[in-house]
């Protein structure tokens, strides 16, 4: 028996692991090719927006569960606002590695071949520099909340601020290795399919 393939990022969708074979546990959704090591990690951030969305699910169902008896437990609201932070940013980075990201190509799409390839680059390197200032300034503001703490949780903010520069770094990777592919000549249809 071999072992099912657990990579995303071979042009086919991840399998769930421990897949039966020839059975289909396909619920990610396709993501271009990239080196193993890029895919490995971007793998690893589908999966962990994957167990976040379900933690966040389970949570609010259960202080749903909670109002239902007159009751709440304050430390659900919280953390949940903790792990939608985290799940945002690292959901924009899961997008990001599909060419999903929100664009507006009324212009650049009127461009063809090598000129809107080039159009693409600079789109990336402008990406890029917001990304970086994203990232500076997060990593700032989570020293900076080091000291203050969520209100019931009562650990420091500086979780909940994590969550924008590792996020934005995520989307960087992506953002770069798309510009790697332009600069190397790879067509759009190349980097991210018909």
């Amino acid at each position: 028996m071999t072992e099912p393939d657990l990579t995303a990022g071979t042009g086919q969708h991840a399998r769930v692991l421990g897949a039966a074979e020839g059975r289909r546990g396909d619920i990610l959704p396709p993501a271009p090719t990239s080196p193993r090591a890029l895919a490995l990690f971007g793998a690893a951030v589908d999966w962990i927006v994957v167990a976040i969305g379900a933690t966040m699910i389970g949570l609010v169902f259960f202080n749903v569960l909670m109002h239902i008896m007159e009751s709440d437990l304050a430390w659900v609201t919280e953390l949940a606002e903790l792990l939608m932070v985290w799940v945002t940013f690292l959901g924009g980075a899961c997008a990001t590695r599909r060419g999903a990201q929100m664009t507006i190509t009324e212009f650049i799409d009127k461009l063809e071949g090598r000129r809107r390839d080039m159009a693409d680059a600079v789109v990336d390197r402008f990406a890029l520099g917001v990304l970086a200032s994203l990232i500076w300034y997060g990593a700032s503001l989570a020293i900076a909340g080091w000291t203050n703490e969520l209100t019931v949780l009562q650990i420091p903010m500086t979780f909940q601020y994590l969550g924008m520069p590792v996020g934005c770094a995520a989307m960087a990777v992506w953002i770069a290795w798309d510009l790697v592919r332009i600069l190397r000549g790879d067509t759009r249809t190349q980097r991210w399919g018909p």
